[in-house]
Protein backbone atom coordinates (compact mmCIF):
# COMPACT_ATOMS: atom_id res chain seq x y z
CA UNK A 1 0.00 0.00 0.00
CA UNK A 2 2.79 2.55 0.92
CA UNK A 3 5.57 1.20 -1.56
CA UNK A 4 4.61 3.69 -4.20
CA UNK A 5 4.53 6.71 -1.17
CA UNK A 6 8.03 5.94 0.00
CA UNK A 7 9.81 3.54 -2.03
CA UNK A 8 9.02 3.78 -5.68
CA UNK A 9 11.81 6.84 -6.32
CA UNK A 10 14.76 6.78 -3.92
CA UNK A 11 17.55 9.41 -4.43
CA UNK A 12 20.80 8.27 -5.13
CA UNK A 13 23.21 7.98 -2.11
CA UNK A 14 25.44 6.25 0.49
CA UNK A 15 24.63 4.73 3.31
CA UNK A 16 26.26 6.68 5.84
CA UNK A 17 26.34 5.06 9.79
CA UNK A 18 22.74 5.60 11.74
CA UNK A 19 20.94 4.94 8.47
CA UNK A 20 21.30 1.26 8.46
CA UNK A 21 17.86 1.47 9.01
CA UNK A 22 16.69 2.71 5.63
CA UNK A 23 17.61 -0.54 3.42
CA UNK A 24 16.15 -2.64 6.48
CA UNK A 25 13.24 -0.45 5.75
CA UNK A 26 13.59 -1.40 1.59
CA UNK A 27 14.20 -5.20 2.43
CA UNK A 28 11.08 -5.32 4.52
CA UNK A 29 8.87 -4.19 2.01
CA UNK A 30 9.74 -7.38 0.42
CA UNK A 31 10.41 -9.92 2.87
CA UNK A 32 8.77 -10.34 6.53
CA UNK A 33 12.19 -12.08 7.18
CA UNK A 34 15.03 -9.26 7.19
CA UNK A 35 18.66 -9.60 7.03
CA UNK A 36 21.18 -7.02 6.72
CA UNK A 37 23.14 -7.18 3.59
CA UNK A 38 26.49 -6.92 5.47
CA UNK A 39 25.70 -10.70 6.95
CA UNK A 40 24.62 -11.71 3.66
CA UNK A 41 26.83 -14.19 1.24
CA UNK A 42 27.40 -13.39 -2.64
CA UNK A 43 26.53 -16.32 -4.58
CA UNK A 44 27.89 -16.06 -8.18
CA UNK A 45 26.97 -19.12 -10.52
CA UNK A 46 30.05 -20.09 -12.99
CA UNK A 47 27.36 -19.49 -15.63
CA UNK A 48 26.38 -16.16 -14.56
CA UNK A 49 30.19 -15.50 -14.39
CA UNK A 50 30.53 -16.62 -18.19
CA UNK A 51 27.28 -14.96 -19.37
CA UNK A 52 28.92 -11.34 -17.65
CA UNK A 53 32.45 -11.93 -19.80
CA UNK A 54 30.90 -13.11 -22.99
CA UNK A 55 27.62 -9.88 -22.95
CA UNK A 56 28.74 -7.40 -20.67
CA UNK A 57 32.38 -7.41 -21.69
CA UNK A 58 32.83 -3.62 -21.86
CA UNK A 59 31.45 -2.82 -18.76
CA UNK A 60 33.33 -5.63 -16.93
CA UNK A 61 36.84 -4.64 -18.38
CA UNK A 62 36.08 -0.83 -17.72
CA UNK A 63 35.47 -1.41 -13.71
CA UNK A 64 38.45 -3.97 -13.89
CA UNK A 65 36.18 -7.13 -12.84
CA UNK A 66 36.74 -8.97 -15.77
CA UNK A 67 39.81 -10.98 -15.19
CA UNK A 68 38.24 -11.89 -11.50
CA UNK A 69 37.55 -15.34 -10.84
CA UNK A 70 34.08 -16.40 -9.20
CA UNK A 71 34.86 -15.78 -5.40
CA UNK A 72 37.19 -12.70 -6.20
CA UNK A 73 34.23 -11.07 -8.19
CA UNK A 74 32.06 -12.20 -5.07
CA UNK A 75 34.21 -10.68 -2.60
CA UNK A 76 34.13 -7.40 -5.00
CA UNK A 77 30.12 -7.05 -5.14
CA UNK A 78 30.09 -8.20 -1.24
CA UNK A 79 32.48 -5.84 0.43
CA UNK A 80 30.50 -2.78 -1.69
CA UNK A 81 27.05 -4.15 -1.41
CA UNK A 82 25.94 -2.38 1.86
CA UNK A 83 27.52 0.97 0.80
CA UNK A 84 24.75 2.29 -1.48
CA UNK A 85 21.39 2.40 -1.30
CA UNK A 86 18.98 -0.48 -2.92
CA UNK A 87 15.85 0.36 -5.14
CA UNK A 88 13.45 -1.29 -7.31
CA UNK A 89 12.57 -3.97 -4.51
CA UNK A 90 10.13 -6.70 -6.33
CA UNK A 91 8.91 -9.73 -5.30
CA UNK A 92 8.01 -12.09 -8.53
CA UNK A 93 4.68 -14.56 -6.36
CA UNK A 94 5.01 -16.69 -9.65
CA UNK A 95 8.41 -17.65 -8.66
CA UNK A 96 8.67 -16.98 -5.24
CA UNK A 97 11.69 -14.59 -5.47
CA UNK A 98 12.43 -11.42 -3.90
CA UNK A 99 14.99 -8.94 -5.69
CA UNK A 100 16.06 -5.74 -5.76
CA UNK A 101 19.13 -3.61 -7.27
CA UNK A 102 21.86 -0.98 -6.53
CA UNK A 103 24.36 0.71 -7.41
CA UNK A 104 28.19 -0.61 -7.31
CA UNK A 105 31.13 1.95 -7.55
CA UNK A 106 34.59 1.08 -8.88
CA UNK A 107 37.70 3.15 -10.16
CA UNK A 108 38.31 2.89 -13.89
CA UNK A 109 41.33 0.90 -14.31
CA UNK A 110 42.52 2.97 -17.37
CA UNK A 111 40.83 6.23 -16.63
CA UNK A 112 43.19 7.90 -14.41
CA UNK A 113 40.62 7.37 -11.12
CA UNK A 114 37.27 7.42 -13.35
CA UNK A 115 34.30 6.54 -11.57
CA UNK A 116 32.32 3.29 -13.36
CA UNK A 117 29.06 3.05 -11.78
CA UNK A 118 27.11 -0.81 -12.02
CA UNK A 119 24.22 -1.52 -11.59
CA UNK A 120 23.12 -5.16 -9.79
CA UNK A 121 20.08 -7.04 -9.79
CA UNK A 122 20.56 -9.35 -6.72
CA UNK A 123 17.92 -11.85 -5.61
CA UNK A 124 17.03 -11.63 -1.97
CA UNK A 125 17.43 -15.21 0.07
CA UNK A 126 17.27 -14.50 3.51
CA UNK A 127 16.59 -17.54 4.73
CA UNK A 128 19.80 -18.75 3.53
CA UNK A 129 21.67 -14.93 4.60
CA UNK A 130 22.46 -15.07 0.76
CA UNK A 131 21.94 -13.16 -2.11
CA UNK A 132 22.45 -13.88 -5.79
CA UNK A 133 23.26 -11.92 -8.45
CA UNK A 134 20.95 -12.03 -11.15
CA UNK A 135 22.64 -9.49 -13.63
CA UNK A 136 24.99 -6.59 -13.81
CA UNK A 137 25.28 -3.65 -16.08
Amino acid sequence: MYYDLFLYYKIERAVYPGWESDTLFSLNSISSTVVPLEECEVEVEEAKLQYLHEWKEGSMKRSGLLSLSREELQAKIRERLADNYIFNMTYMAEHETMRFNTILNFIMREGAGKLVKLTVALEYKPSENRVRLITMF
